[in-house]
């Protein structure tokens, strides 16, 4: 998935793996909670906040997009 692809497609609730564990991003509101499997979740707004401020494995969300599997 492409930065604008996720931006299109943000809306909605998705669950993805990379790596080890599986990870969530939750929309409601406007906001998107995003987190690891079983953890509490970090609350993003905009869409855009999430790509560069969600982290996995030490890496943003907008760095490894191409390499998850949705």
């Amino acid at each position: 998935m492409q930065k604008q692809e996720f931006m299109d497609n943000v809306w909605s609730d998705f669950e993805f793996s990379y790596e080890e564990p599986g990870h969530y991003i939750n929309s409601m509101d406007g906001i998107y909670y995003c987190g690891e499997a079983n953890h509490d979740s970090v609350a993003f707004h905009p869409p855009r906040d999430a790509l560069e401020h969600f982290i996995i494995d030490g890496k943003p969300l907008k760095d490894i997009l191409a390499d998850i599997d949705w």
